[in-house]
């Protein structure tokens, strides 16, 4: 058996009481489990971070705003190496991106870096 630690967290009064509510409506035992689950799942989005040097492959999630592609375009074009294939869709006013890459675990960090510096991108999430 794995042996627990325990730790505090201070959180502001209205995040907390979101995610008691969320963790509550997903079905978690308690909040210990969800706070473990949700530590568990950031580890793992961002194992890739650590692992510099080698050729993988990732998923790329954008979501940024319909009217001001531009931008994004011009970073996925200056990063054409890395993509293995794209796809593009709408919600609502809302451009979304998928994209497939493998390559340098750097140079796909030098490539988020620059999709999530822009002002118009909501959401870059990166999975591998």
């Amino acid at each position: 058996m794995r042996s627990m630690v325990v730790f505090s967290i201070s959180m502001g009064s209205k995040e907390l009481k979101d995610f008691d509510e969320t963790w509550k409506a997903l079905g978690y035992a308690s909040r210990s489990d969800a706070i473990r689950d949700a530590v568990h799942k950031f580890a793992v989005q961002n194992k890739w971070t650590r692992i510099a040097g080698e050729s993988e492959h990732f998923l790329i999630s954008v979501l940024y705003e319909g009217k001001k592609k531009y931008h994004v375009h011009e970073v996925m074009h200056d990063f054409t190496d890395l993509i293995h294939s794209s796809m593009h869709t709408h919600f609502n006013d809302t451009c979304v991106e998928q994209l497939v890459l493998r390559g340098d675990t750097g140079r796909v960090q030098e490539m988020l870096g620059h999709l999530a510096s822009l002002k118009e991108v909501r959401v870059c999430n990166c999975i591998v």
